[in-house]
């Protein structure tokens, strides 16, 4: 009695969840106090029940049924990378995403899916009849978005993990070190910088171009995040309060954007021409040196490893 009424629980068993919002904030990615950079994955609602051969739900009497059918339905299932987004302090407010999302970037944007499972109770059905089939479909447009922006804040988020697993692997295997010299950091944290909207420095000529290139080649995917996440953490200390890291490119465009703005006021308002220079940094590269320790620690990195490294 006890088997036949654990087969009929499980023959039946049903899933459903509904609301799921997982959110993984990276603050230290962005300038502006109590902003962060955020990847969420968010899912709507999802159902597991048992099904007839018609996939309509059923609740299954016959303990002895050859052929079970499971159809898993989901619904609004999205991933989302914010590069600048207010933290969220409370729990609650994750609910609001399924409210109004339209202010949410999306990677994968919000679709609709199913699985349905048909399953041969018998231990022995046979080399024609498969033990399992499965069947999945999506309802809506598939597909993957990424900015270079979202891309340089995931690099971002995954040299965070990466540091946070490279504590457990020195806590439970001793000290892994990466590739590169110390020399090959101060060359890439240079010129990457010079990449990015550090306008009082010069845009990278061809021969530095070919250089950097050679560098992002040759460098261990650990070490371009290292290297990059420096770049980024001495810029900030340089910025203006307010102003956001971002590349040389895209300050270009806001800045063109911007330009023609003033310049539209300017001109009905009868001043002339108006236009935005670059402006230099708040704190010099001179300046910037007295910092290092600060910014190391900030980033939680130790120099002298790459100096134990090479050593070896």
């Amino acid at each position: 009695w006890t088997e036949k009424l654990t087969t009929k629980i499980v023959n039946n068993l049903q899933i459903s969840l509904r609301r799921v919002h997982i959110r993984y904030e990276a603050p230290t990615l962005v300038s502006k106090p109590k902003f962060a950079c955020c990847l969420g994955v968010c899912l709507g609602e999802i159902n597991v029940n048992t099904t007839d051969e018609l996939w309509k739900e059923k609740f299954v009497n016959d303990v002895k049924a050859e052929v079970l059918y499971k159809k898993l339905d989901m619904k609004q299932l999205a991933i989302y990378l914010n590069t600048n987004s207010e933290q969220l302090n409370e729990a609650q407010h994750l609910s609001s995403y399924f409210r109004e999302n339209s202010n949410y970037h999306h990677l994968v944007p919000p679709l609709g899916g199913f699985v349905k499972l048909t399953m041969q109770t018998d231990t022995s059905p046979g080399l024609k009849i498969p033990k399992n089939k499965v069947e999945c479909g999506f309802e809506g447009a598939l597909g993957i978005k990424l900015s270079e922006y979202q891309y340089r804040c995931l690099l971002g988020m995954l040299s965070v993990i990466n540091r946070v697993q490279g504590k457990l692997s020195r806590v439970l295997e001793g000290i892994n070190f990466e590739a590169g010299t110390s020399q090959d950091k101060e060359a890439y944290v240079t010129l990457y910088k010079r990449t990015l909207n550090a306008t009082w420095l010069p845009e990278l000529t061809t021969e530095e171009k070919g250089k950097f290139d050679q560098l992002e080649r040759r460098l261990t995917f650990e070490c371009l995040a290292r290297y990059r996440n420096e770049a980024i953490a001495k810029l900030r200390h340089q910025l203006k309060d307010g102003e956001v890291v971002m590349t040389r490119e895209e300050w270009k465009k806001q800045n063109e954007k911007d330009n023609s703005i003033s310049s539209s006021v300017a001109y009905y308002l009868g001043w002339g021409k108006s236009s935005k220079k670059a402006e230099g940094p708040k704190v010099t590269e001179s300046e910037l040196e007295s910092k290092t320790e600060e910014i190391y620690r900030q980033m939680d990195y130790n120099p002298e490893d790459d100096l134990k490294v090479e050593e070896q």
